[in-house]
């Protein structure tokens, strides 16, 4: 391997050596070498093959790839940077560069380029077209706790989120229960629901157990408490309280976990208490 960042990136997108590429500089970008023009990379094989592919920083050396006529993603994001500097540098090195300093200085996280690539990495979740194709979410708080009665409490804040939900899964597969909490910029109440059973091949259906489930004031904080015991079930969110019934409910679980689609959200509590006659 070369130990510069063009010819380890080509090789990481390529599965090919310096040997085989010639790359052993910081040019040129290899898919300008005729050999290589049309080469299949990383990205292109996952794109052809049914996957929506994005980029976020520094994936290949200086702008290579990051152009529509590239073709080597189907989303170009956040572009790699430094971001916010010092006004002078903060420290004297041998190399007088401004990428030689380190120290800290007065300035905001969300100014710096890691955090705006990590943003942009965050931010797939908005895309539209993925959204409307699967409807999906991604947990990003999971507790694997094998349990049937319990009780979970979770303090979260949502920003332009489309939804927080909140799912037990079954120990057999798939969820056994649900709550949906929607923004009050969707205008609609959220859902409480468990599932059918699996029949073959069929995918398991909901079934909703309530339909009035709060809508979510926008970057505040809320708390969801959920405690399932038997066939029911309690849920506690924006001072009100609703009890539903299923014998769904009653199966056992191994997972709890809270997900959201869309924007962003924090989390500054997430807890899990399984057993019978438990209390906070």
């Amino acid at each position: 391997q070369s130990p510069l960042c063009n010819p380890s990136r080509t090789s990481l997108m390529t599965g090919l050596r310096p040997t085989s590429t010639g790359i052993y500089g910081l040019s040129p970008w290899f898919k300008t070498v005729p050999e290589f023009k049309d080469y299949v990379t990383l990205p292109q094989y996952f794109s052809r093959n049914g996957y929506r592919t994005y980029t976020t920083g520094k994936i290949y050396h200086g702008g290579y790839g990051r152009t529509k006529t590239d073709k080597e993603f189907d989303v170009v994001g956040t572009k790699a940077g430094v971001g916010a500097r010092p006004p002078k540098k903060l420290v004297e090195t041998p190399a007088p560069h401004k990428l030689v300093d380190w120290g800290v200085f007065p300035h905001n996280d969300e100014d710096k380029g890691d955090w705006k690539v990590a943003d942009g990495a965050a931010a797939v979740v908005q895309d539209d077209e993925l959204y409307k194709k699967y409807k999906n979410h991604g947990p990003i708080l999971v507790y694997e706790v094998a349990h049937a009665d319990a009780v979970a409490v979770t303090q979260f804040k949502p920003k332009g989120c489309k939804a927080v939900v909140f799912t037990m899964d079954a120990a057999e597969g798939g969820h056994a229960f649900r709550v949906i909490m929607r923004p009050e910029s969707g205008g609609k109440p959220g859902t409480i629901q468990t599932y059918t059973e699996k029949q073959g091949t069929e995918k398991p259906k909901p079934i909703v157990l309530n339909r009035e489930v709060p809508m979510l004031a926008d970057d505040q904080w809320q708390q969801l408490k959920v405690t399932v015991k038997g066939d029911r079930a309690t849920v506690e969110i924006a001072g009100k309280k609703f009890e539903v019934a299923h014998p769904r409910i009653a199966q056992k679980k191994k997972i709890a976990k809270l997900g959201f689609s869309f924007g962003r959200i924090a989390i500054r509590e997430f807890k899990l208490v399984e057993g019978h006659g438990f209390e906070w």
